[in-house]
């Protein structure tokens, strides 16, 4: 958990998963020490602004508690005409930049690098820039745990106990009233700073002194929901349960009551002789996919060899990979919602293989002793070229690399 182990620092993670995380909202000062400039400042803020096309999914605007583009001041599109975002920036408005992991490669590599840490994929991240003395949203709570990453500026944070415990997404703040007990914290962040923010804690914010910069990892963790969910979906595969029920007035009720008991006895059926956790944590692990997804023209089947038996390889980062046995002679390879099925490897390979961060061809032929090179391991680096496991290494000349297989070849041992 390195990554998330540097969010919390200097506060230690054991104690923060005992006592804080889902219970407790906790500010955790980073000295004086600006660690998240790197992640995100102005200046990408302002590129994003400039030179990037933009429509009403990537910002919105918060001015004396409400979304402008969702009230009748103003419509979405007339927010990027010339000069009328900037005007209500100027009257104190609240931009918010909703999912820098798409826009922002620091923040994807970031974001991803937690994905792979605690098997989540549901991660995103938006920025907030603010003004002093002008509070943004009113207090609300968010349905997902939350981690508030002070960039530059100070910002005074208010947080509240809870109303409904562990709400879900379906059960926004809007339909509640807050609570009338005074906020249990009252801080302020200052830049390097953190502040997390359990589910369905009320909470609210306001700039003090100097324009606030700060960004927030939302963290959507499955519940038990979720799973039986999950659970409905592999039901649906089934004609049983796709079956009308009879008419609830047909034999006063008799029937049906009849059709759903026998449907409650399929069910106790179905999930002792299946190993539904198992499944689902499966589908967890294997849904978040990595920073790389596309490289053209190999993925289309071009140019996957330049170098030959030389072409170096490599593995995309915070790659999670899932290997199963399909057949005596053949592995199923899944990443994402990715997988390719492999003749003639073997699991020490393949696990040798997505351990690393780059080899060459040269290398599995020396793993794979038995096959040749043009019938059988070409088709297999291909196949994993085009599903995007792994990626053709253009960017160095192979010497550079060939300097290092000693290194390499402690995997031969």
């Amino acid at each position: 958990m390195k990554t998330l182990e540097y969010i919390l620092s200097p506060y230690d993670y054991s104690q923060f998963m005992a006592e804080n995380w889902t219970k407790k909202a906790i500010h955790i000062s980073a000295g004086g020490n600006p660690r998240f400039d790197r992640l995100f400042s102005w200046q990408h803020l302002n590129y994003l602004l400039s030179y990037t096309d933009l429509d009403s999914n990537d910002i919105d605007l918060i001015l004396n508690g409400k979304i402008v583009s969702r009230t009748e001041v103003v419509s979405p599109q007339e927010l990027f005409h010339p000069g009328k975002l900037l005007k209500f920036l100027q009257k104190g408005a609240t931009l918010k930049f909703n999912n820098l992991q798409k826009r922002v490669p620091e923040i994807a590599e970031f974001v991803s690098e937690l994905r792979y840490e605690i098997g989540y994929s549901n991660l995103t991240v938006n920025a907030y820039s603010s003004f002093p003395g002008k509070q943004g949203f009113v207090s609300h709570y968010d349905p997902y745990e939350i981690f508030i990453l002070q960039i530059d500026g100070a910002k005074q944070w208010k947080v509240f106990p809870e109303t409904l415990q562990y709400p879900l997404e379906s059960q926004p703040s809007m339909y509640f009233d807050p609570p009338a007990a005074k906020p249990y914290l009252n801080t302020v962040l200052e830049p390097g700073d953190v502040l997390y923010l359990p589910k369905g804690h009320w909470h609210y914010a306001i700039a003090v002194g100097k324009p606030s910069l700060h960004i927030t990892l939302g963290i959507h963790c499955a519940t038990g929901i979720d799973f039986l969910e999950w659970v409905v979906n592999q039901l649906k595969q089934s004609p049983d349960w796709r079956k009308n029920l009879a008419f609830p007035t047909e034999n006063y009720g008799e029937n049906i009551k009849t059709q759903l008991s026998a449907l409650l006895k399929k069910l106790g059926e179905h999930t002792a002789n299946s190993d539904l956790p198992a499944g689902y944590i499966y589908d967890l692990m294997t849904a978040a996919h990595p920073v790389n997804t596309y490289a053209l023209p190999q993925q289309t089947g071009f140019n996957i060899f330049p170098k030959g038996i030389n072409t170096r390889f490599r593995i995309p980062t915070w790659q999670r990979v899932i290997i199963s046995q399909v057949s005596e002679t053949a592995y199923k390879v899944k990443c994402w919602e990715k997988e390719v099925i492999l003749p003639e490897v073997n699991q020490a390979f393949l696990e040798k293989l997505f351990s690393l961060e780059m080899f060459t061809g040269k290398d599995v032929m020396r793993w794979l002793p038995d096959l040749a090179w043009e019938d059988e391991i070409m088709p297999i680096l291909s196949s994993l070229v085009q599903e995007g496991m792994i990626f053709v290494d253009s960017s160095n000349p192979v010497e550079e690399y060939l300097r290092r297989e000693e290194d390499l070849e402690t995997w031969d041992n």
